[in-house]
Parts: structure tokens; sequence; C-alpha cells
């Protein structure tokens, strides 16, 4: 039967928590590891098939500066010393081309993407591994040889370790520990590695090995979930959800060449809204940016005050009775940040000799408090106005020179958003209300309280953590959060807490992840009538198969799962287009489970062209389809049987029969 858990009880006055016993998940059978797995690297070779650990048959770089390449190991290289074995060997040529590799290798030794053995990663602790560096390396200022992210194929990495000095002469054990937030993690099938130079080194080629990569079995899975519920705040929400202190949440304009002030007729004002603020976190910074360049700034840019050469930067930080918006500038100063933050040796422009030529905050207004409307307006390029909420004004005059850094012939984009600037500040959030870009060619007039989500016709995320940036519309009730790990959890609403019968799927997902919070609104319409709710998370559990053919949807809660009939089958057509057939996996009440398993079909017409291979199912769905559909060739009544390849306790499903005509 189904497993309930941490139920979350929503009287609309006040909130009580209760909790229901659980139970651990089922892992699957026969193909999933069940304790500690360590590759040794012990056999050569890079094309022979391998079953049991040693093998580099299941190991490649992954883009980066080879792209996709098997890698090799080196027989001359073992940290037991062992002349039978082995390690990986890691090779890259750092300084004459890219500045990124990502490596990967399987835990079945099978290929480079023949993930047939997986783990469920709540089981397993960390992943620890031996490194060598080659003798001769050049290490980086502090002695050691760059950092080396870990994590899993499926999930990304989840923690970087620096690789010690003493690597050079000896191997080194490290060990990261496993995230299991991660989204993913309950089904994961290969080691993940990340060795880069975006901190500027290593500059030269460099070469290490690994060795024993071991996955630690640590015991049963965590405690599932907990559920929570918290008051939404409509409009613009840039949570500051990256760890990172000076990580940038932002949001910025799609169109890239209708917003500059340089060569405008009249007065272009470019003005922003704050609604909501953390006034107890007065370091938070609610900003924007104007940005010009050409090219324009790149979609995975978020911190264009160092790496663009031209930036205008207008910074409101405060509490609820005082409050400052700063002006900042730089231009021509790629790659750096001296001039906008007013460090040496910027003291006069660039080859114009102009005492007129500042860095650091060369404006400032001040308010009472942070909420309201801030805005910056230029008028004949140079001369700048900036307006605090309650009317108050400051006046600042750019030099031409560097105006024209902000011509309208370049790319120049709009941005908005924030960053902590304190630790404390972390997961705090600034909320907008308007944005607002007048006087250009393209004006910008963006309501977010009459948003039911971002516009993306005008604007893109461009965020640290994407999932932190998001328009809450003004018909949300609540946002749901709920803990992670939640592999296998969904949350459902109920009427009745006596009353399993009452409660029903909510049918939303996530908008997203932060930190190890995951998070969903709830609209009015999502509530049912009445004046009380319930919440639980439940964990369903894979137990039978769903045979759907076009004609058919899936149902959950009924008694036969789906809804609809099969669309009969022409076999004139089959050549051309097949039938599609989707198999879900489901739990005894015919919601889907998400997971990963190997399906394979075959049906009552025995002159029937059957898919040429097994569907590794997606998110617990496995769908038949194109060049791998179903071809029926025999007039009748017809049937499709699906069998699990992976769980074999599942048992085999049919379809419902389906009319084959000429």
């Amino acid at each position: 039967m189904k497993k309930l858990k941490r139920i979350k009880t929503l009287t609309f006055a006040f909130l009580t928590a209760l909790s229901v016993a659980g139970t651990a998940q089922i892992a699957k059978s026969q193909t999933t590891l069940t304790g500690t797995y360590t590759q040794t690297f012990a056999t050569g070779g890079i094309t022979t098939n391998f079953a049991g650990t040693g093998s580099v048959a299941g190991w490649e770089y992954w883009y980066g500066i080879f792209g996709n390449t098997m890698m090799t190991n080196d027989v001359s290289m073992d940290v037991g010393g062992d002349p039978a074995s082995g390690s990986l060997e890691v090779s890259l040529p750092f300084g004459a081309s890219g500045n990124q590799q990502t490596f990967f290798g399987s835990f079945d030794d099978q290929y480079g993407y023949d993930f047939s053995e997986t783990a469920n990663g709540l089981n397993y602790s960390n992943i620890t591994f031996y490194v060598r560096v080659a003798s001769g390396t050049q290490p980086d200022s502090s002695g050691g040889f760059g950092q080396l992210a870990v994590g899993f194929y499926q999930t990304g990495t989840f923690g970087s370790v620096e690789i010690p000095g003493a690597a050079s002469n000896s191997w080194v054990q490290l060990s990261v520990p496993i995230d299991k937030t991660k989204s993913g993690i309950n089904s994961v099938g290969a080691f993940l590695f990340d060795y880069n130079s975006y901190g500027g080194y290593p500059t030269n080629p460099i070469t290490f090995w690994l060795d024993n990569v071991s996955l630690n079995y640590g015991g049963p899975p965590p405690a599932p979930p907990t559920l929570s519920l918290e008051k939404p705040q409509p409009g613009l929400n840039v949570i500051d959800s990256s760890p990172g202190t000076y990580d940038r949440e932002s949001i910025m304009s799609q169109n890239t060449s209708a917003y500059s002030w340089v060569g405008a007729s009249s007065p272009v004002t470019y003005s922003f809204t704050i609604k909501n603020y953390p006034v107890n976190q007065p370091s938070v910074a609610a900003q924007m940016f104007l940005i010009a360049g050409n090219p324009a700034i790149p979609s995975y840019e978020t911190a264009p005050d160092y790496n663009e050469s031209n930036v205008v930067l207008f910074v409101v930080t405060g509490n609820a009775t005082n409050a400052n918006g700063n002006f900042y500038y730089k231009a021509f100063e790629g790659n750096g940040n001296n001039m906008i933050y007013g460090n040496a040796p910027y003291t006069n422009a660039p080859g114009t000799g102009s005492t007129n030529f500042g860095s650091g905050s060369l404006g400032s207004v001040t308010n009472t408090g942070v909420l309201g409307t801030w805005s910056m307006t230029f008028s004949q390029n140079t001369n700048i106005t900036l307006t605090a909420p309650d009317g108050a004004t400051a006046n600042y005059t750019m030099n031409g020179y560097d105006a024209s850094a902000f011509a309208g012939a370049n790319g120049f984009v709009v941005m908005l958003g924030s960053q902590p600037d304190n630790s404390a500040a972390i997961g705090t959030r600034v909320v907008y209300s308007q944005i607002q870009v007048q006087g250009t060619p393209t004006p910008i007039n963006d309501n977010f309280l009459a948003d039911s989500s971002l516009n993306t016709n005008i604007w893109t995320v461009l965020a640290s953590a994407p999932a932190g940036v998001l328009v809450v519309p003004t018909n949300t009730a609540y946002i749901l959060d709920w803990t992670t790990p939640d592999a296998g959890y969904s949350p459902i609403l109920g009427t009745n807490v006596a009353s399993a019968s009452s409660y029903f799927d909510l049918g939303l997902s996530p908008f997203g992840q932060i930190g190890s919070i995951k998070s969903t609104l709830l609209l009015q319409s999502n509530l049912p009538a009445g004046n009380q709710a319930y919440f639980r998370m439940i964990q369903r559990k894979f137990t039978q198969l769903q045979v759907l053919l076009p004609g058919e949807t899936n149902a959950p809660g009924t008694s036969l799962g789906y809804v609809g009939s099969p669309t009969p089958v022409s076999i004139a057509a089959e050549g051309t287009t097949g039938t599609t057939v989707t198999v879900n996996a489901c739990d005894a009440t015919w919601h889907i489970v998400n997971v990963t398993d190997s399906i394979k079909l075959t049906t009552s017409d025995s002159a029937a062209f059957l898919p040429a291979g097994n569907v590794s199912m997606v998110n617990g769905v496995a769908v038949f389809s194109g060049a791998n559909s179903l071809d029926f060739q025999t007039q009748g009544s017809q049937t499709v049987t699906a069998t699990d390849s992976t769980t074999l306790t599942i048992p085999a499903a049919t379809s419902a029969p389906v009319t084959v005509g000429p």
C-alpha cells in the first residue's frame, strides 16, 4: 500500500504539523549496487568488455579539450605497486587549448554510456580516491595542483578538493562527501570528475593519475522529507540562493540593441520598484546593471562588473528607515573592476586628462527606507540624475569619452537583480514589483504584479542559482516547501486527515531547488473549498507496468489507470508511421513512479515488426516511437506486452486490445 510521510495540515488561520511513520525506499534488483564499489583499474585496454571492477573501458574524456574520447590506464602506475594492475591516466594539454576537462566512468565497466549497473546514492556516504601528479609539475601559488570537482554523471559535481603538493611525490587519498540533495541522486551509474583552469591554473599541460576510486556504502537512506508552508511575496522574487556572498541572481533583457541613452533625442530613464527587502540584512544589494559591449554580454555572464568592459551599476542598500542608492560605472576596463569600485590607478579618464573622472561611488541619493521606486535619468549623453522614492535627487556628469563606450551601436542590455554581500544574508530575497526603461526606441514597462510568470519575451534569467529567480503571481496562496533528499516522494493534498481517499495529487512540479529545499507555488485554485487542507509527502512504490497505445491517457486513481481507448491501426500506414507505445512504471494506484528501468516489447501479432531494442525509462516512462515504434502486420484484435528487463520482480503488463485493419 502507499506510504504516507510527514503530514502538514493547513487550517487557514493556523498551521499544525503531524507526522506518520515511513519505510525505507525499495532498491531495484539485479543491477543495483548494494555495497561499497571500488574501481581499481586492474586491467588495461579501452575497447574490451569487462565484468567487475578494474576496467577503464567505461571511462571517457567528455567534451572539454578532447571531446568524447576514450581514456586509458597506465600499467606502470598503481597505488599498491601491483605489477598486474594500473591506474587511470589523466593527461590534459592546458595552455595549448581549452580551459576545462570533464571525464567520467561508469560502474559497469562497459563502454562509456552503458549504465547497466546503478546505485542509489542515498545509501552512500562519500567518494574516495587516490591521486598522484607527474613529478616536475609546476604547482599553483598555494603549492597544490588545482581543484578537482567530483560527483556523478547524472547529478553533476557536488564538491571540490585541492590536489595537494604531496601528490607529486606519492599517492594521496582524497575524499568528497556525497550531496544527497542532488536531483537524480537515487539512481546513478557513473563517477564524474571536472578539472579546469578557470582560476588561472594550470597554464601548462598536466598529467595525473587516479586509482582505487571508491563509492563508499553508508547504510540506510536518510529520513524522509518534511513539509512547511510560507506566505508568498508576489512580484519578481530574486532569492540570494547560491552559496557565494558575491554571487549575482538577475534577469537580463532579451533585446540587446535598443536601450542605450547615448544619442537619444530626449532623456532616458531606467527605474525599478522594490516591494520587499530584507531590512535586517542591509548589506543586500538590490542592483541594476546597464551593460554595453560588442558583442553583447554572453548568456552565461553573471558578474558583468568584472568581466565586461563598459558597465553602469546602480545599487540600493539600507534598512527600514534609511537607504542609499549609489551610482558606479566603468568604461574600457575588461576583466577588472578597479574603476567601478574605486581602486587605483583610475584617477583620470584614459587619454583625456579630465578631472571629472572618478572611480567608486560617483553619486548617491538617500531615502527614508528601501521600498519604492529608484531611478537613473540620462540626458545629453553625459548628464545623470539619481532619484529616490521620496523625490530626493543627486546629479553627476560623466565625461564624453566614457559615455561613448555606451553608444547604442554596440550591444546593450539591462539587468536587474540582487547579491547578498554577507554570508548571513544568503537565502534572503529582494522582491520587485516593476521595472521601466523610458525614452529608448524599445521601452520597457513590466509590472511584475500583473504577470503570471516571467515574461520570456522580455527577460531571460541570468543567475548563479536560476531556480531562485521567479515571478510569484498575486493569486498564489502559499509556497509549499519540502526538504531533500526526496527521491520517490511527491506532495499530495487532502481535505480529511483521517480519510486516505480524500487525498489527491497536486500535479505540481517544484519550480526549483534552493539549497536543500524544493518549493512549489500553490495557487488559490489548487486549494479545496472550505477552510482547511492537509498536506503529505507520499512515497510511491513501483509495483506494476502500464502499456498505453494512441488514444489512451494515464489516469491515476481510476480502476483501469487510464482513460480512452486504442485508436484503430491501419497496416497500410504502419510502414510509414508505426504505432507509438508508451510504457509507464506505476504504483498500485497507477501513479507514475520515477525509475530508469529497461523495457522490452512483444505482441500477440507474430508477424509484427518489433522495436529494434529495449528502451530505458526516463522519469518512469519509456516511449517506443519513430524508427523504434511497433509495426502491426496482422489484421484483427492485437495486444502489446511490456516486460521489465531490469527489475525482474515486476510482472509483465499487456495493453488493451487494438483493432488492426487493412
